[in-house]
């Protein structure tokens, strides 16, 4: 309902505001809160009902963490909301008209872009190692904010999620942007193509999903979501905070270890007034 999902946003935006409070009071915004604050305004929601990735985006709930969700699903109901999640995104004829110049072939760039970025990437500095594996919330983070550097309306733009055992993981995160071929998964950790060999570029809903489905140890049948570009991880349902990206202000004491500060605050100026005016 369009009331429901008034409300959760409104709920997000409530709590990313008391996440920017410091204890003294209305702190002046660093670099990195400001170009995160920008997102979280209600002109970048995506307009109602304009794609059918706005109703699998409903589905998936703003209130229930992802993993809970996944863990009150039966196996045969993973299977039927994964298979309809296929059709809607692969078959959708919506009245929304695809993006006129996300080509492929930028939607492509961007995986390699991440893939190698020096503080995103895989092969990033040290000093970023985390008590945590995979990142890979991290670096869908990266091609969401330069899909948005790229000019790419926030509209075409969403994360799809597989929660469920995975092996050395419980999830995999990667981003949705529909292309003037349709939606595309952009998934900065590369795929083995047709001839064998690894590569980064984009892929059709069902052969990621099929990728994914592969690496489960058990073949269990895993869930699949589609969620606003912004949301953060599965365990909360909450959006980009400055609180779960940039910690309290302290290197030290940061989770992510200055990660997310050096990335936002790598942007130039220009490039994050670009953003603040989509």
């Amino acid at each position: 309902m369009w009331w429901e999902r008034a409300i959760g946003f409104a709920l997000c935006v409530g709590m990313f505001l008391c996440g920017s409070l410091r204890a003294g009071g209305d702190a002046v915004l660093r670099p990195c809160e400001k170009i995160l604050a920008s997102l979280s305004t209600p002109k970048y929601a995506p307009k109602k009902g304009v794609s059918s990735a706005d109703r699998l985006e409903s589905a998936a709930s703003w209130y229930d963490p992802l993993i809970d969700l996944h863990r009150n699903l039966l196996p045969k109901e993973r299977i039927a909301a994964r298979d309809r999640l296929i059709k809607t995104l692969e078959d959708d004829i919506s009245y929304l008209p695809r993006s006129p110049f996300v080509t492929k072939a930028l939607a492509d760039s961007l995986t390699e872009r991440v893939a190698n970025h020096p503080v995103l990437g895989h092969r990033a500095n040290p000093k970023y190692e985390m008590r945590c594996k995979g990142m890979c919330f991290s670096r869908a983070l990266g091609i969401h904010i330069e899909a948005l550097r790229e000019g790419v309306g926030p509209t075409w733009i969403r994360k799809i999620w597989v929660v469920g055992n995975l092996g050395d993981s419980d999830f995999h995160v990667a981003v949705l942007i529909r292309t003037q071929s349709g939606w595309k998964v952009v998934d900065a950790n590369g795929f083995v193509g047709p001839q064998g060999g690894f590569q980064y570029g984009t892929q059709s809903v069902s052969e990621w999903i099929r990728q994914q489905e592969t690496s489960s140890p058990k073949r269990e049948p895993l869930s699949f979501f589609v969620t606003d570009a912004r949301r953060f991880g599965v365990y909360r349902p909450t959006l980009y905070s400055p609180t779960d990206l940039f910690g309290n202000g302290s290197r030290e004491e940061d989770f992510y270890r200055g990660r997310f500060v050096d990335y936002f605050e790598g942007l130039s100026s220009a490039e994050q007034s670009s953003m603040v005016s989509h």
